[in-house]
């Protein structure tokens, strides 16, 4: 075992695994540290055991018990489960073994089904040993993708406006979904780009300034988003220059200069008619076209 244990701290995880299942297969000493040498190898490599190597550090467990070997073998067998794809008996199993949490964590990250990482995310969400903070965002970034800002958020908290510029966008796209807009924009305070621009759209319509979103969305490339939510001001001189082409002339009718109206009462009053149906038809034809000013998400 000396060798492959040598080989493990050298970084050579496809020798020491070669090595320590040697010493697994046979009858004599150091069995429980090949099983755990193995387990920490595929760890650090293609991350794949034996499927019966679970039941079998479960073995030596009971067989170690009262030693100094407990440790190592409860952290190979959480491990080796995860990589075995039992998700919810690897975290039945972390008890109290901060330095296993995270990476525990970093198998089930992407690997795990939804209902158990839902479980064990919202399990963890308010109280947890340090982890990595990218794997953090991680975790926080597939609860988003799965519908719960909530739990993303939770995940990622304490956020301020000296976090991670990733970190800040993932938060403030929580808290739009959660419609807590002021939030939002304090987190982007600061923070350019397409998608911070966007973002900040998305609550700055959620706090009735569709004029400025409709900027925010401009800045960010999205020229048709501006000019849609344009639309939405009801401003109709403002969309009769930045609005989309098919509302202009509309709008036009609505706010725009008007030819010099024909001579006498009656005719003025009878253009001024025809002029406000005309306008009024094609305002509520559109508006029945209108998509919202920004999606939400």
């Amino acid at each position: 075992m000396m060798d492959a244990l040598f080989h493990l701290a050298e970084g050579d995880d496809r020798t020491a695994s070669r090595l320590a299942e040697g010493v697994l297969q046979g009858s004599g000493p150091g069995r429980i540290e090949a099983a755990v040498t193995l387990v920490e190898a595929a760890f650090r490599s293609d991350r794949h055991v034996d499927p019966g190597l679970p039941s079998m550090l479960e073995a030596f467990l009971v067989e170690a018990r009262g030693t100094g070997q407990v440790p190592a073998l409860r952290r190979a067998r959480v491990l080796a489960l995860a990589m075995t794809g039992d998700y919810r008996n690897a975290f039945a199993g972390i008890g109290d073994q901060p330095e296993t949490f995270s990476d525990l964590w970093s198998l089930a990250r992407a690997d795990m089904p939804d209902d158990v990482f839902l479980e064990e995310a919202a399990r963890f969400a308010q109280a947890r040993p340090a982890m990595d903070p990218e794997l953090v965002e991680e975790i926080a970034a597939r609860l988003f993708g799965l519908g719960f800002p909530d739990l993303a958020l939770s995940w990622l908290s304490p956020v301020g406006r000296d976090g991670p510029a990733e970190t800040r966008l993932l938060a403030a796209q929580a808290l739009v979904a959660l419609r807590d807009a002021p939030a939002a924009m304090t987190l982007l305070e600061g923070l350019d780009g397409p998608e911070a621009e966007v973002l900040r759209a998305r609550a700055t319509v959620q706090l009735g300034d569709l004029q400025t979103a409709a900027e925010a969305l401009v800045r960010a490339g999205d020229e048709a988003g501006g000019q849609r939510t344009v639309t939405w001001t009801r401003n109709w001189s403002l969309v009769a220059t930045e609005g989309p082409e098919t509302w202009r002339e509309a709008a036009d009718l609505v706010a725009g200069d008007r030819d010099e109206p024909p001579p006498g009462p009656i005719a003025r009053g009878t253009a001024l008619v025809e002029e406000s149906a005309e306008a009024r038809a094609r305002i509520e034809g559109l508006l029945g076209t209108l998509a919202p000013p920004v999606p939400s998400q």
